[in-house]
């Protein structure tokens, strides 16, 4: 079992490869985005130019524009997503190439969610052990902050900004008491 302190200066869990596969094949195949977001969130996306790209084209698809190369470009560098127009049309070039089969999506859908679940799983983690590390004595407590997060991770919900059970159930009763 690796050492905690060399597990929290490893990389995060992602696959460049998966991000780009999906962002290609949307270029490609449009209509895959309904395929895409039946799993994928931005969130999902390690790489902060992929999230941004990726919310480009969610957006697109919401509102009935086609995400191909030129109106994503268009957006992107007008959003400062690129430097210049010459590096976003090398880059979304090199997505589309990259792209092995559209029909297998739902397989590069689930890398992408996998290891976003894993960063998650592994930021909740890391929030549990600065929590002990904290002093806080109260086991109790701690079991149920931990059992808040994995909760949160199961449901899909960002563990960001989580308060602690005893404060929840503190608002709940003075809820129920107005």
């Amino acid at each position: 079992m690796p050492e905690t302190g060399s597990y929290q200066n490893s990389e995060m869990p992602y696959s460049i490869e998966a991000e780009q596969t999906i962002l290609g094949a949307i270029l490609i195949e449009p209509d895959v985005m309904s395929v895409v977001l039946e799993t994928v969130k931005e969130e999902c996306f390690y790489v902060q130019q992929h999230k941004a790209l990726f919310t480009i084209m969610s957006n697109m698809f919401t509102s009935g524009e086609k995400a191909d190369a030129i109106t994503v470009l268009n957006a992107a560098v007008g959003a400062g997503i690129f430097e210049t127009p010459q590096e976003g049309r090398s880059y979304l070039a090199s997505l589309v190439n990259l792209v092995p089969s559209v029909s297998n999506i739902e397989s590069y859908c689930k890398i992408v969610v996998n290891k976003y679940y894993l960063r998650t799983l592994s930021e909740a983690a890391r929030s549990i052990l600065t929590d002990i590390a904290s002093g806080e004595t109260d086991a109790q407590l701690l079991l149920d902050a931990a059992e808040q997060r994995i909760y949160s991770i199961r449901q899909g919900r960002d563990v960001s900004g989580l308060v602690p059970i005893s404060q929840i159930v503190g608002d709940t009763y003075n809820n129920i008491g107005d």
